[in-house]
């Protein structure tokens, strides 16, 4: 009897201890998964204050030297963020489920910011980069003259906001003379006989601000369209010229002089260069896309060898840019919402900036350290995280 009352007693202790264990876990599991979600509505919050600074649009924000602004993530917790902009840092609590209940998380996310060109970067691919063949990233710096391997620096950068695996994928015999930076989560993968001579880092979180052409553009009456074709030539002066597409083929050749800004309109294809067509840029040219852009078997002619005179910005209705068997190309992309494809026997000289970016092929892409410092956009990039 006695055996049998303590063998009772033994089952009962271990299964009050199996239940006692059971809600423990269950707790701690319940405070960590609460503990990760304010983190991620701290994160959020981050986010939102990256895009009023990237895009300048403060609506909704109080403050005048420090912006504050409070809000909910799809009404399951509650951020409260403040950027002091003076000071380039951000701080951002995040509170699960929300400061109303009886119980609540709360995480506090710090970061600092550096101010960035566009073109600070040999390549930025928001979601991925893919770097594969016989392929040299490097930089140089134009100020000080034309590059030179035996003088090249290793500033070849290159970065993404992606946090899955591959993020960057560098393959083949590629070879990249710089840093490369991925999301909080993204790993880099680096496979066959290529080689990073650079560290590795994680923690970009660049927001891409969009492209929106200049109101002296976009109010310009539209001219008719550029369609070159049978050997043939036009030219344009220094001016600002708003027109639907520009085609070029066939051995022809627009001659630009002067400082010339063309903003293109078509939501299709909107700048096509092929069949050894080309653009001849003798000072300075700045093209506005509203759509794609193929410069295939054909190419522009920048007869300063100075990238900031060649820019190309791609607005979210550019998709595609193709820039492949060019031969040497000196100038930048940005075009946020596009993917980009180049290389293929081709020397690019200068930054690359899309969505999704892929170089394959033989050739190299030079980075021009000068192009930190051009343009009127700038975007504001992470330097440092702390969470508490």
């Amino acid at each position: 009897m006695i055996a049998k009352c303590l063998a009772i007693i033994f089952i009962f202790i271990f299964a009050l201890a199996f239940v006692m264990r059971f809600i423990s876990e269950r707790k701690i599991c319940r405070q960590n998964s609460s503990a990760s979600r304010a983190v991620w509505l701290a994160e959020a919050g981050i986010n939102k204050a990256l895009l009023a600074l990237n895009n300048n649009n403060w609506t909704g924000w109080t403050g005048i030297e420090t912006k504050f602004l409070s809000g909910t993530l799809d009404s399951a917790g509650e951020y409260n963020v403040a950027v002091d902009q003076a000071n380039l840092t951000v701080t951002s609590f995040g509170y699960y489920p929300n400061r109303q209940t009886k119980e609540y998380y709360e995480r506090e996310v710090e970061v600092t910011l550096s101010r960035r060109g566009l073109f600070s970067y040999a390549i930025f691919g928001n979601s991925t980069v893919t770097i594969t063949g016989n392929v040299l990233i490097d930089s140089y710096d134009s100020r000080r003259g034309l590059y030179d391997a035996r003088q090249a620096h290793k500033n070849g950068d290159i970065w993404t906001n992606s946090d899955q695996y591959g993020a960057i994928n560098i393959s083949g015999n590629a070879s990249v003379s710089g840093q490369v930076n991925t999301g909080l989560q993204g790993l880099v993968a680096i496979s066959e006989n290529a080689r990073l001579n650079g560290k590795q880092s994680h923690n970009s979180g660049v927001p891409l601000m969009a492209i929106r052409p200049p109101n002296n553009l976009v109010s310009l009456m539209d001219g008719q369209p550029i369609d070159l074709k049978d050997n043939s030539t036009l030219t344009l002066n220094t001016g600002d010229y708003k027109i639907p597409y520009i085609n070029i083929s066939q051995e022809s050749r627009l001659v630009l002089n002067g400082k010339v800004r063309i903003y293109l309109t078509s939501a299709a294809n909107s700048l096509n260069i092929k069949d050894s067509g080309k653009i001849v840029v003798n000072d300075s040219l700045v093209v506005y896309s509203d759509g794609n852009v193929n410069i295939v078997a054909g190419g522009i002619i920048n007869n300063t060898n100075k990238p900031e005179n060649l820019i190309i910005y791609g607005t979210d209705d550019t998709k595609s840019v193709r820039i492949l068997w060019v031969g040497d190309f000196y100038g930048a992309v940005y075009a946020p919402a596009a993917d980009i494809s180049a290389g293929v026997n081709s020397q690019l000289f200068g930054s690359f900036v899309g969505d999704n970016i892929v170089y394959t092929g033989n050739g190299a892409i030079h980075y021009d350290e000068k192009l930190s410092t051009i343009g009127d956009f700038w975007n504001y990039a992470i330097i440092s995280w702390k969470e508490y």
